[in-house]
């Protein structure tokens, strides 16, 4: 049903500073970076690793945060994969339409524990060849929780539905971008980096004035849209 997953969505208030983590820190490639028909959003794709993040202009402060997960699907295949999913009871809070780009069609839906979903059907081939940086090694996985009562359909939803492979307990891959999936109160709960020095990697991001904290044997950051990054040395 799917061709890849295509991106992370993340609401900034200030997309020129997480501009500034993830391109100019981090060492990430801006691949597009354009506005909504209407001239009112500013949409920027920055590919980190072998995964890419969209960056949205957040409406406020409390509007920051991940937004959703979207996958690409077939170049015909959007409309076939709503009508799958809607008759096994996925909500659709958006059918499918035009995107406010104008490039290509969409689609919103949620899970059982209210995770957002995007489903994209246009040409794609701005991604780059997976790559490391001077600081990351790689994009690791996106993690996300789920009510335990749901764990089995979800399960179910990407190995079957998404044809992701499943890798071991709880986490799903797809070429090379990984989901981890946890159990908790349902939302995307943060992004994981393989970095070649914690130290180095601390020291960057508190020069960027981010709040940086021991996390296990590895680090935790708030990025600039209030979003967890967990830094692994690897």
């Amino acid at each position: 049903m799917v061709r890849e997953m295509n991106h992370i969505g993340l609401r900034v208030y200030d997309v020129d500073a997480a501009i500034r983590l993830y391109r100019d820190v981090l060492g990430g490639a801006v691949i597009r970076d354009g506005k909504s028909l209407d001239g009112k959003s500013r949409f920027v794709y920055i590919q980190l690793g072998g995964s890419v993040l969209e960056l949205i202009t957040a409406n406020g402060v409390s509007d920051q945060g991940f937004a959703h997960i979207a996958f690409l699907t077939d170049h015909d295949g959007l409309d076939a994969a709503y009508s799958k999913l809607s008759s096994e009871g996925y909500f659709f809070v958006i059918p499918p339409k035009v995107a406010a780009s104008g490039d290509g069609r969409l689609a919103f839906f949620r899970d059982d524990s209210a995770i957002t979903y995007e489903l994209i059907q246009r040409e794609e081939h701005i991604r780059k060849a997976p790559f490391s940086t001077e600081l990351v090694r790689a994009f690791r996985y996106v993690t996300v929780s789920i009510k335990p009562e749901f764990l089995q359909k979800t399960d179910a939803f990407y190995t079957q539905e998404l044809s992701f492979q499943r890798e071991g307990e709880g986490l799903y891959a797809f070429g090379t971008d990984h989901v981890q999936v946890v159990p908790g109160e349902g939302r995307i709960e943060s992004i994981t980096l393989d970095v070649y020095s914690l130290e180095k990697a601390r020291a960057a991001l508190e020069q960027l004035g981010l709040a940086v904290q021991p996390a296990g044997q590895g680090l935790c950051a708030t990025g600039f849209g209030g979003e967890k990054m967990l830094l692994q040395e690897s």
